[in-house]
């Protein structure tokens, strides 16, 4: 499992871990609920170790990059994913 940050479509940072094992390019992916981070599914991981997956966190959460509330959308969430 690796620790990743990618530039969104805005610049903002996106911070995720990924789990990459299988050379497919069906993953699961981890999104947390509002006021949390990927770390909600840490417990979890451990039975995905044989699975691609990824979890992240949205922006303004855990180590993802801040933007303005008014940027947080599901659009932009969307997008950002």
């Amino acid at each position: 499992m690796k620790q990743k940050t990618i530039k969104s479509f805005d610049g903002t940072d996106i911070y995720y871990v990924i789990n990459r094992v299988q050379d497919t390019s069906e993953f699961i992916i981890f999104i947390h609920g509002a006021g949390s981070n990927h770390t909600v599914y840490t417990p979890f991981f451990s039975a995905f170790t044989d699975r691609n997956f990824i979890a992240l966190d949205l922006r303004n959460h855990g180590k993802s990059g801040r933007s303005t509330l008014e940027k947080i959308t599901i659009q932009t969430l969307a997008k950002d994913i």
